[in-house]
């Protein structure tokens, strides 16, 4: 099993023990050695997903999780050759799951289905 992992790490561990983070080392409850992929190699497949994940999150910070915010992403990605080819290709389906997601999100902290539509 392997875990590829977008977020801000002080260390970086090349497996995970689940026993050891969920359940205080108790193999014996569940034990799953997870591998830890960080980075991937330059230009591979992984290496551009992480690079995708990293330009949205600093896009949200910028325009919170908004069309424009996709749309930037989606334009910066596209500049910098970051799974271009399948932006291209597909540029409206990823902005469609993005959009249903923020609404998704929105609507789960309480926002009126009314003020969501307008939002989108």
């Amino acid at each position: 099993m392997y875990v590829i992992f977008t977020g801000h790490r002080k260390t970086r561990l090349e497996y995970l023990y689940l026993s050891k983070e969920f359940f205080g080392g108790d193999d014996s409850v569940l034990d799953v050695k997870v591998k830890m992929i960080y980075d991937g190699r330059g230009g591979d497949i992984i290496n551009q997903y992480v690079a995708f994940t990293k330009i949205y999150n600093e896009q949200v910070k910028l325009h919170g999780r908004t069309r424009e915010a996709v749309l930037d992403t989606i334009r910066i990605c596209k500049d910098q050759d970051v799974l271009s080819e399948y932006l291209s290709s597909r540029e409206k389906e990823v902005f469609e799951k993005a959009k249903i997601g923020t609404a998704q999100r929105l609507h789960e902290m309480g926002i009126s289905l009314q003020d969501i539509a307008k939002a989108c």
